[in-house]
Formats: structure tokens, C-alpha cells, sequence
């Protein structure tokens, strides 16, 4: 980055990040917003540094302090800055828990749509299944055939849809890949709600549980290939169980 203007130095104590002067244009604040967060993504402004103030900023990127403003309360909302009440603002962490949070309450904010979340689910567990069959440590073949014969039925329905995501979890942490695991864990609510209906049917639970020991088999036979299939064919299961539970609801 260019260095900051004369008399644009970083104050005492906070970060010592230079930034160029934004062009004018529509959306300013996206622009100041944007480089702002790629100097804490990149690691130039580290967590728990405090940002430079509202001033300084203003002369660093040549804008107004509105515009300013407006690009620290967006960074605020993302996650990346938080309002310390004595520092200012300070850069934050953003680990994986914030990225499944703000996928979280996206599909808060909608409809759910069981056949497209199904559609996701399956292109995420099958493939989670076989890269488990392939990579998975002693410990966690050990642990996923422990756990497979767990899902019961139980008088709350979201006990039981809780232990099977809890096994399906499993699985994508044995594929080594923590993005997979990101990315099942920003639908886990959506799944709960979802299931809820079908796992409260008993033989609907029992037939699962054996859908999840057939996959604990063939992820322990390091058959990727066999784990692939009977993921599909688990989640194909599941998703006639709906269907037939909706079809069998009063119409309202």
C-alpha cells in the first residue's frame, strides 16, 4: 500500500496500516469498506488492534466522515471490527464460528425449501462419506461405529435429529477438510427444523440408524465408492420419508 499522507500518521496505539486514497464514485464507503477489511483479512491489521480514528481514516483514504462511517459500521456487521467502549474500534477475530453464523440466519431469513436444502445436503454428505472412507484416522472409524447405532427414538424429536446431525458431523471432520465441515455446519439448524417431523416417526429413526451403519461399515471397509452409495441411498431414504409424512398432512 502507498504511505499515508503528511500529518496522516497512525496515532499512538493503533495500527500502523497505511491506506490509499479511494477514487470517487458510486458506493465510496464499499470501496474504504473493502480495503479496510482486506488489510485485517491479510493480517496487516492484527486482532485487537484499535483502527485508526475517524480523523486519521478521513485523511488516509481522502473521504468524508460520513463516508467513513458508514464503511466501519458495515465492517462492524460483518464481524470484523467490534465497538470496544473504552478502545474504539478493534479488529476482531472471524473464525469459522462467524462464517456458519451468518449463513445461519440467511436461511433464518427465508422460506425453507426442504427439496433444494436436500439437494445441498447431498452434495456435500456423499462426497464427505467417500473422502471419510479415504482419509479417516483409527480414532474416528472407531468413533463413527460407536456412534451409528445411537439414533433412537426419544420423546423430543429434536433430541434425536441432534444426534443425527451429530453423526453426519462426524463424518465430514473425518474428511480432514475443515471447509466441508463449515459448510454442513451453516445448514445444522435448517436440517434440525427439517427433520424434525420425520424423526419422530420410530420406524422411520430405526431405518436411519441402520442407513447410518451401513455407511460407518463401508467408511471403516475404506470403501469410498460403497460409503458414497449408501450416503445417496440414506439420503434418497430420508427423503421419501418426507415426502410421504407431507403427503399424509391435513391439507390447512
Amino acid at each position: 500500500m502507498a504511505q499515508s499522507k503528511p500529518g496522516g500518521g497512525p496515532q499512538t496505539g493503533v495500527t500502523a496500516v497505511s491506506f490509499e486514497p479511494v477514487s470517487r464514485g458510486e458506493r465510496l464507503a464499499d470501496k474504504v469498506a473493502n480495503a479496510l477489511a482486506e488489510s485485517i483479512l491479510s493480517g496487516a491489521s492484527a486482532i485487537g488492534e484499535r483502527l485508526p480514528s475517524e480523523r486519521e481514516l478521513c485523511v488516509r483514504f481522502d473521504v468524508s466522515r460520513p463516508v467513513i462511517r458508514e464503511a466501519v459500521r458495515s465492517l462492524i456487521a460483518k464481524g470484523l471490527l467490534v465497538d470496544h467502549p473504552r478502545r474504539g474500534h478493534v479488529v476482531s477475530s472471524f473464525g469459522r464460528e462467524e462464517v456458519t453464523e451468518s449463513l445461519t440466519f440467511y436461511l433464518r431469513g427465508r422460506r425453507l425449501d426442504y427439496a433444494k436444502l436436500m439437494e445441498v445436503r447431498a452434495l456435500i454428505e456423499i462426497e464427505n462419506a467417500g473422502l471419510a472412507a479415504e482419509r479417516a484416522s483409527a480414532n474416528q472409524i472407531a468413533s463413527l461405529l460407536d456412534a451409528a447405532p445411537r439414533l433412537e427414538p426419544h420423546p423430543d424429536a429434536a433430541t434425536t435429529a441432534l444426534a443425527d446431525v451429530e453423526f453426519h458431523r462426524a463424518i465430514a471432520t473425518a474428511t480432514g477438510n475443515e471447509f466441508l465441515e463449515v459448510l454442513l455446519d451453516s445448514i445444522r439448524e435448517a436440517l434440525i427444523t427439517v427433520q424434525l417431523p420425520t424423526l419422530a416417526d420410530p420406524k422411520i429413526v430405526a431405518s436411519a440408524r441402520r442407513a447410518h451403519e451401513r455407511i460407518a461399515k463401508q467408511i471403516a471397509a475404506r470403501d469410498g465408492a460403497g460409503a458414497r452409495k449408501a450416503m445417496r441411498l440414506h439420503l434418497q431414504e430420508a427423503r421419501r420419508g418426507m415426502e410421504a409424512l407431507r403427503r399424509a398432512a391435513p391439507k390447512a
